[in-house]
């Protein structure tokens, strides 16, 4: 698939700017993170980042990034009494909107719109001032793989924190609106697991083939000539699972649906990974590397 976009820019109008990238889940290897959903209905997770600005200047320019399940990303200043500078407030679609008509789905449908900062006077920051990037997702569903990342434009400006104390937020700041028609709550859509049929268009696979196969405890499913195997088992609650992805491939451990989600790993030649069901209920997990043909179904009972 190729995917064609224009950028029109205004060159008579120059200001040199530093783009920034900040995770609300901090600076570690991965960019995304868990959320478990084992918290009451209407529970906001949080996640906070405090990051100290690296150069005095105006913050002219903000946009952010988040997945299904998000109810908004903000930036505050603790040094202001955590006033709230911007933020980033996703926007869903209707339900008849073409992007859940999409297949196949191998991934929650995030937005389909984050709202954006924009000041031509800016947001005055000095250097080593601490900001606080703040995201917030529904916490009582399961989401494997969520992301909070705000893209800074901060123009360098050495006279920015000359009044020094908190000044007044610029009058000219805006949001940008939602699209016309969007909801602001996430829906709730598991994602399913995927094949192909005969005509190689992609179909919704109810559970992997075959009969189920109850595992003891610790036992091995291996991830080899680019399947699972076993692909359908049946555990009991508290059980664990040994994942040992023995292709020179690499292969993925990607939760699709369950009562809790289950924490992603990518391997090749031999690597290992240990998995604890501790709730029961169905578990449906894929490789995302191979989503059409690689999937495996955990049934975990009861004690």
């Amino acid at each position: 698939m190729f995917v064609e976009y224009r950028v029109r820019v205004d060159t008579g109008r120059r200001r040199p700017v530093r783009p920034l990238w900040v995770r609300a889940s901090g600076c570690g290897r991965f960019a995304s993170y868990g959320i478990r959903g084992d918290a009451p209905a209407g529970t906001l997770d949080e996640r906070v980042e405090h990051w100290r600005v690296p150069v005095t200047g105006r913050i002219v320019a903000a946009t952010g990034h988040l997945h299904a399940g998000a109810a908004d990303l903000r930036m505050t200043q603790p040094g202001c009494g955590g006033r709230l500078l911007f933020h980033h407030r996703p926007a869903f679609g209707a339900p008849d909107h073409w992007v859940y008509a999409t297949r196949p789905v191998l991934h929650e449908v995030g937005p389909i719109a984050t709202s954006a900062f924009s000041s031509a006077r800016g947001l005055p920051v000095r250097r080593g001032e601490m900001l606080d990037l703040h995201a917030l997702y529904e916490a009582a569903r399961p989401r494997p793989g969520v992301m909070a990342i705000a893209h800074l434009y901060l123009a360098p400006d050495p006279k920015a924190g000359a009044r020094g104390g908190c000044a007044p937020l610029p009058a000219d700041a805006r949001q940008t609106p939602p699209p016309v028609g969007s909801r602001a709550a996430s829906p709730w859509i598991p994602t399913p697991l995927w094949t192909l049929d005969a005509r190689l268009r992609p179909v919704v696979l109810a559970k992997p083939p075959g009969p189920a196969r109850e595992l003891a405890d610790g036992a091995t499913i291996a991830l080899r000539g680019n399947r699972f195997s076993p692909e359908n088992v049946v555990i009991r609650q508290g059980a664990r699972l040994h994942w040992r992805f023995d292709d020179a491939a690499a292969h993925n451990l990607t939760f699709a649906s369950g009562p809790r989600a289950v924490a992603g790993q990518t391997m090749t030649r031999g690597g290992t990974a240990d998995t604890q069901f501790a709730v029961a209920g169905r578990y449906q997990l894929f490789c995302y590397l191979h989503p059409m043909t690689m999937h495996e179904q955990v049934t975990v009972l009861p004690g």
